[in-house]
């Protein structure tokens, strides 16, 4: 372990001690592991076999996994410190952007170097296709292509690829795949939506069909623009809901709401953006299917609205809202929750853990209703991020 200042390389010892009395704070530099639990088949734990686990095991592979995370239900992608871009876990559709449709136990590098190391939402998988916003701005996906989500043009409808193709433009920020529809937003703020429209979730104000018939609705095999362009930050996943927040702080969903996910106090779905009460709003954080939702504020404050049949809510209780409420606390820092799990880290370092844990992704030793909490619990160990996908979670570890 190092720890270094940006501009001149490695600390002594001494200009350790003296930079702690001058009250500075820089940044760890050391290696950073990548540890996975919870359920494997399929390999996607990463650990070369498809053994479920319910403490954290090591992925294997060399190098620093220094970069961003996406874990899905299905499979996972990391990028190291050199920018190269790993994937395992299943691979029917070549989700794992591999050239072929083999599953893999243990990362498999996919071609390139200028996949990204820095900022969250840039990496983003569901069960069946992935996308990734590269160091250059540009937006390539892979995987099932059903109902033009790859968002590619020259493409058909169905038909899949198993390595990244390029999505028109070159100011993508980010991405959110999720289902068979998928979200991005451009560095002008614009934002734009592509494949099926099943429960509105396009956010175009149109009629939609009802999830599961993905065939009824719109399709678009490539972006269309959703109205504004003050648009700044979207969750990464939400199969039945989205949510965006705009760079005034206003807090915006759509989508299908039977659990009150959406936030209006109301089971309504809306076909369009509608706003969310507050003008304060921060970052936003959803579940696999979007039917929970959690945000915090500038203030530090951590807020979470939707279904709540796990305790995942924070509450300390069952029930779910339709409304925003707060969890406890004024000093919570971001948040990844799927399979009804919530990890959740503080500004002091410190990462917390509550909700669900039927595949002991969770990774405290136990599975299923033992060691589901509803209330947040802190997680013991040094960690730099955790990435909750739907049944399995990918926690970077600081050596």
């Amino acid at each position: 372990m190092a720890i270094t200042n940006k501009e001149t390389g490695v600390w002594g010892l001494d200009q350790v001690y003296n930079k702690i009395n001058q009250g500075s704070i820089w940044d760890y530099s050391g290696e950073k592991q990548l540890w996975t639990a919870g359920y494997n088949a399929y390999g996607k734990l990463g650990d070369n076999n498809n053994v479920s686990r319910s403490s954290p095991v090591q992925v294997t592979g060399g190098g620093i996994w220094d970069g961003v995370f996406g874990s899905g239900t299905e499979g996972a992608l990391a990028t190291k410190s050199d920018g190269t871009l790993w994937a395992w876990g299943r691979n029917t559709s070549g989700t794992l952007g591999h050239n072929n449709t083999t599953s893999y136990s243990s990362p498999v590098q996919i071609p390139g170097t200028t996949w990204p190391i820095t900022g969250d939402y840039k990496l983003s998988l569901t069960g069946s296709m992935s996308a990734a916003i590269k160091t250059d701005n540009t937006l390539w996906t892979w995987g099932n292509n059903y109902r033009g989500g790859l968002g590619a043009p020259g493409i058909g409808y169905d038909d899949d690829r198993s390595s990244p193709v390029q999505v028109p433009g070159t100011t993508w920020k980010r991405v959110c795949t999720a289902g068979f529809a998928q979200l991005a937003v451009k560095t002008d703020g614009t934002m734009w939506s592509w494949g099926s429209n099943v429960n509105g979730v396009l956010g175009l104000n149109q009629t939609a069909g009802a999830w599961p018939d993905y065939d009824a609705g719109q399709k678009y095999s490539s972006p269309v623009q959703i109205p504004g362009t003050t648009w700044d930050k979207i969750p990464q996943s939400g199969t039945y809901a989205r949510y965006a927040i705009r760079t005034d702080g206003t807090l915006w969903s759509w989508g299908q709401n039977v659990h009150g996910h959406l936030g209006h106090n109301n089971t309504t779905s809306y076909s369009s953006p509608t706003q969310i009460p507050g003008t304060t709003w921060n970052e936003l954080y959803t579940g696999r299917g979007g039917t929970e939702c959690f945000a915090t504020k500038t203030d530090g404050t951590l807020w979470a609205w939707g279904r709540n049949n796990e305790g995942q809510m924070g509450q300390n209780n069952g029930v779910s809202y339709s409304s925003p409420i707060q969890i406890p606390g004024t000093t919570w820092n971001k948040v990844s929750t799927g399979g009804n799990a919530v990890f959740a880290s503080k500004t002091d370092g410190t990462y917390w853990s509550w909700g669900g844990n039927y595949y002991g992704h969770q990774g405290n030793n136990t599975r299923g209703p033992t060691g589901v909490t509803s209330s947040p619990v802190q997680v013991p160990g040094d960690y730099s991020n955790i990435v909750v996908g739907g049944n399995n979670t990918l926690f970077q570890r600081n050596a």
